[in-house]
């Protein structure tokens, strides 16, 4: 009996411009049978339209509803043919639908 082995998932973390996309290529290039997912690519009709006012009401991230993102991460794991998953996603670990989900959360600072 053969067991699969479930992928790495790797969160990629920073504010809006801050490098998410382009280290996550990097990683993806440097990880052949990996997998990238932007969460840029998904609409989420949740969002606030204004994201300081977002953050000055206490920031909940369970108001975003990113189901379809999850159902993509879902999937590719279900694919089972990748050892990384590479999330390019703005929350970490923060959001409760993924926070279980991701094995290593990075986030990029500029200063």
């Amino acid at each position: 009996m053969s067991s699969i082995k479930s992928p790495i998932i790797i969160s990629i973390t920073s504010i809006a411009g801050g490098g998410k996309t382009a280290l996550s290529h990097y990683i993806r290039e440097k990880l052949p049978s990996s997998k990238c997912l932007h969460f840029d690519d998904f609409d989420c009709p949740t969002a606030p339209e204004d994201i300081d006012e977002w953050i000055e009401q206490g920031g909940n991230y369970s108001e975003w509803d990113i189901k379809p993102f999850v159902e993509q991460v879902n999937q590719t794991i279900e694919e089972s043919q990748y050892t990384h998953i590479i999330l390019d996603y703005p929350f970490a670990r923060s959001h409760p639908a993924l926070q279980q989900m991701i094995d290593y959360a990075f986030l990029l600072i500029h200063h």
